[in-house]
């Protein structure tokens, strides 16, 4: 707090007489004079313009008395405001041209396509430039006024009520400066006669008439040590001092003027007008001379006060500074003494504090922003109220107390948090990217990363990067340009543009070539997927990211035909050899078949034998059935089988084999729900396959439906096919696959405890899709449901 109170104990001494464009910022300036705007500089310029408006403005005593003096005034007062009229004026006409909006960015050119009035040609924008900075923005040519290419006279405008308003302004100035008239002037003479450390001599060489202070006016020369400067008959002078303030170590002296703007000295013109204002100098001599060294200087005016102040600051200045430095290092010393302590020690490291969790960038952010906020705010507060020309309180040190405790709280998180090495692990940047490198890295490159060929990784990183890259590039020096070039560079930016189109063309005619390969490659799967082999991969004319995956698609497809022609063969071989085996056991087959018959027939008592005897009929009659079911198979999965397509009414062929099987049925318990519609459903189909269809469906509910269950049994049709649905409840439990039903030798008796060859499913697939139809198994739980759908008559 004391530390900050000292500060600004300075910051007023610099500010007051400091040099800020000075080599060493703590370097004072030697007089009381400053950089030319200490508060005694800036009375100096104050009292010269009083001087002034005596000499132009009052006249004299007889001038205000008689009223001429105001009359010259008020002549003034109503030129100002007839100027002020016509620049209001000037501006409306202005107004209305901009918002025609003439300016045309492509050809940078003032256009004005449907005036009917004469108007500048091909009027540039630089040429209003030029305009703006030389003329008010005012081009005349042949005698008329335009702007932005367009006569000012052209443009008609109401300005009665302006004038009016205008005129109401002008007479309420006018009595206000006729009535304070007479006191401004002796308030000036006042002032002007009680000051004993300015001196001013001022002679109007076309009246004769002298102003001055001064009692002996003999001999107009000033001392070196003071503040001095004269223009008589044209030859102006400074003091030794005023020129060395004027010239101080080659620093650039400045003041503040009348619109509290800074004005920098650098010159005759700027020396006279800081000097002298606004004063004629071919009208007036002029001498001014103000006591400034502690010799010269006479108590008793505002002068002798601002000089003690002054030379008191400057004689605190050393200790001031001590104390600052001294303030500052103890304020210091604690801060790292409490930093060093933060934190209560703990196994490994020291207890985190809950406010050690917020983000370290986020936490530094607020912290700054409470700080400055607390540190700040009083001036800001103290400036609302008595402006900042103020002395430095103790209330000012004691507000920042909560902006150093925030800093203390801000420090001590983080000592907390470099001890336990945790601070870079609780920054954004850490928590947003760093920790989730690899998964940044793993999306930026997912799919790229999957590929497994290195030379196709490296090809797509090798464009992607340097695309990024090229652009990049061309981005930021596009910045920079425009950065160090203060004007619109059309070949510059058109260059740039350039650069990045034919960059981004080379990318695209890059990707086309890419997916065009890759369209080539996919349209040969295609074909491969359908089983035409017949094609071969251009590889030559790839990209090298590709070719490797054309040419694996190329020795794919070979080996894959080779493998399809292997499986057919092997396919035919099968089929050969089951019809080759199944014709050579029929021979041995029919004999004992014919045997078991004439053994029937003789008259054998043994009652044993002749069981034996019907169980031999009976296995004879099952392999008879499994060789033709093989025959069968072997047939219809080669082709080789001949269809006898006929029109056949579905209604009555599935009513005939429900015949056949109803008492088998009864017999199990099993109550078959038969819904079939009264129209008649007329498939084309062969009908001794179809029958084998129907009947292998109901076989299949004999051998594996649940006892004393419902079957169900549905006829429907719809636009092209008529649909078979058969629904039971499985007497095992069906833990196969679905797929595995309608292949040969699969049963859904997994023990094979009972009758059945396990080809039955898989022909009448077969069959069905032969005859143009469909065949589907779906089962759900223990319940059993296929499908068959064969085709109606158009």
């Amino acid at each position: 707090m004391f530390a900050y109170y000292q500060a600004l104990n300075l910051e007023r001494y610099y500010y007051d007489n400091m040099n800020p464009f000075a080599g060493w910022i703590f370097r004072p300036n030697s007089t009381v004079m400053g950089s030319g705007s200490s508060a005694f500089a800036t009375q100096i310029r104050e009292d010269t313009d009083s001087v002034r408006k005596l000499v132009t403005v009052y006249i004299s005593d007889e001038m205000v008395e008689s009223g001429k003096a105001f009359e010259a005034e008020e002549t003034r007062i109503r030129k100002a405001f007839a100027d002020d009229l016509e620049r209001k004026k000037l501006q409306h006409k202005k107004n209305i041209i901009d918002s025609m909006h003439p300016y045309n960015e492509e050809t940078e050119i003032f256009e004005y396509p449907n005036s009917k009035v004469h108007v500048l040609s091909n009027f540039t924008y630089s040429m209003q430039i030029a305009a703006d900075n030389s003329n008010n923005g005012i081009t005349t040519v042949d005698g008329i006024d335009y702007y932005k290419g367009y006569p000012l006279d052209a443009i008609e405008i109401d300005d009665k009520g302006l004038e009016e308003k205008q005129e109401s302004n002008l007479n309420k100035e006018i009595m206000i400066a006729r009535s304070n008239f007479k006191s401004d002037y002796a308030k000036i003479k006042k002032h002007l006669g009680s000051l004993k450390n300015y001196h001013y001599y001022l002679k109007d060489k076309q009246t004769g008439q002298i102003h001055t202070n001064m009692k002996n006016i003999e001999n107009l020369k000033f001392s070196d040590e003071d503040y001095g400067a004269s223009i008589i008959n044209g030859e102006i002078k400074f003091s030794a001092f005023l020129r060395n303030v004027l010239n101080e170590n080659e620093d650039l002296p400045w003041y503040y003027d009348e619109n509290k703007e800074p004005r920098y000295l650098y010159g005759a013109e700027s020396y006279y007008t800081y000097c002298f204002g606004s004063l004629d100098e071919n009208r007036y001599d002029i001498y001014i001379q103000v006591n400034a060294n502690e010799k010269s200087i006479v108590e008793g005016d505002v002068y002798s006060k601002l000089y003690n102040q002054w030379a008191q600051s400057k004689g605190d200045f050393k200790k001031n500074i001590t104390i600052f430095l001294t303030a500052l290092t103890t304020w210091i010393l604690s801060l790292t003494v409490l930093v060093a302590i933060a934190g209560i020690k703990e196994k490994e490291g020291v207890k985190s504090a809950r406010i050690d969790k917020i983000p370290n960038s986020i936490h530094f952010l607020i912290s700054g922003f409470a700080c400055a906020v607390f540190a700040i705010l009083p001036l800001y507060i103290y400036e609302y109220f008595f402006g900042w020309d103020f002395l430095p309180t103790y209330n000012i040190g004691i507000a920042s107390i909560p902006a150093n405790l925030i800093l203390i709280e801000w420090l001590m998180s983080v000592s907390r948090e470099v001890k336990n090495k945790n601070y870079f692990k609780n920054t954004i940047t850490y928590k947003l990217f760093i920790k989730r490198i690899s998964s940044i890295r793993a999306w930026i490159t997912s799919g790229v990363s999957k590929l497994t060929h290195k030379s196709i990784k490296r090809k797509i990183f090798m464009v992607v990067t340097f695309y990024i890259i090229l652009n990049a590039i061309i981005v930021a020096f596009m910045a920079v340009y425009y950065h160090v070039t203060p004007y619109y560079d059309e070949i510059g930016y058109n260059t740039c543009i350039g650069f990045v189109l034919l960059n981004s063309i080379f990318a695209i005619l890059y990707v086309r070539k890419i997916s065009g390969a890759l369209d080539n490659v996919l349209s040969a799967l295609t074909k491969a997927e359908q089983g035409d082999f017949d094609f071969e991969l251009q590889t030559q004319y790839m990209p090298s990211a590709i070719r490797p995956l054309a040419e694996k698609t190329n020795n794919l497809t070979d080996g894959l035909e080779v493998a399809i022609n292997d499986a057919v063969h092997s396919e035919r071989m099968k089929a050969e050899l089951i019809t080759n085996v199944s014709h050579d056991l029929k021979t041995p087959l029919t004999s004992i078949v014919t045997y078991t018959d004439l053994l029937k027939q003789c008259k054998i008592e043994d009652e044993t034998a002749r069981d034996y005897i019907n169980v031999l009929d009976e296995k004879a009659e099952r392999l008879k059935n499994l060789i033709d079911d093989l025959v069968e198979a072997s047939k219809v999965s080669s082709g080789n089988i001949t269809l006898v397509m006929a029109e056949i009414d579905l209604n009555e062929f599935v009513g005939q084999i429900f015949g056949e099987y109803e008492e088998s049925f009864k017999a199990l318990g099993l109550d078959l729900k038969y819904n079939v519609p009264e129209k008649s459903s007329v498939v084309v189909a062969d009908g001794q396959k179809t029958y084998r269809i129907i009947e292998n469906l109901f076989s299949n509910v004999e051998k594996y439906a649940m006892p004393k269950t419902r079957v169900y049994l549905d006829l429907t049709t719809d636009e092209r096919f008529a649909t078979l649905t058969m629904k039971n409840v499985s007497r095992d439990e069906m833990n196969f696959n679905l797929e595995m039903l309608s292949e040969r030798f699969v049963r859904g008796d997994a023990a094979r405890s009972s009758e059945g060859s396990g080809l039955g499913l898989s022909i009448a697939k077969s069959l069905a899709e032969l005859q143009g139809g469909k065949f589907t198994i779906d089962i759900d739980g223990d319940l059993f449901k296929v499908a068959v759908s064969l085709p109606l008559k158009p």
